[in-house]
């Protein structure tokens, strides 16, 4: 063992005993290797520092359970891979959910100018209740259940009548 690594055991050592001093001591031993470690880990360096305050929580949180008698420094790299790949699962998650929002979006847009310009006369086959039903149900892509609320019938209901509204718009369609 090196004697940088028996520096850093007897550090993670004396914080496991309550010397609450040495976790200072820790982080400046340890810090910058351990921001290069994040930074050759994450896809976007601006986390650097969020990673390695969320390493040091986790050390402190977790230090009772670390066995001194192994690399405490290779333990600590360790704990800054794994919250590093977790804040870029993170971040691809988040990119992931922005990028369906605005689809999403887009989407809502084109369905309301679609229903707004051809639908209508489509829809006018409909009494206003199924018109309602129809336009909440495909353009706005409520729940059945939430459709049913504001009608004061079931969701059984909303789905008897939206059947129904298929069957007449396709009449309706196969007619023109």
């Amino acid at each position: 063992m090196s004697k940088y690594v028996k520096e850093v055991n007897e550090c993670l050592l004396k914080i496991q005993q309550g010397d609450q001093a040495q976790f200072e001591e820790l982080y400046k031993m340890t810090a910058n290797h351990l921001r290069s470690t994040a930074a050759m880990y994450l896809s976007n360096k601006d986390f650097v520092d969020d990673v390695l305050s969320e390493a040091y929580k986790k050390v402190y949180t977790y230090n009772e359970s670390f066995d001194y008698e192994q690399d405490g420094f290779n333990w600590l790299c360790k704990i800054v891979q794994n919250v590093a790949l977790s804040k870029n699962a993170a971040e691809k998650r988040a990119a992931f959910l922005e990028e369906e929002y605005r689809k999403n979006l887009e989407l809502r847009y084109l369905r309301d100018e679609f229903a707004d310009a051809e639908f209508n006369s489509i829809l006018s086959v409909l009494d206003e209740p199924d018109r309602s039903i129809a336009y909440r149900w495909f353009f706005l892509g409520e729940t059945q259940e939430e459709i049913g609320r504001d009608h004061v019938v079931s969701k059984v209901a909303v789905c008897k009548r939206l059947k129904r509204i298929c069957k007449k718009l396709k009449n309706y369609m196969d007619d023109e």
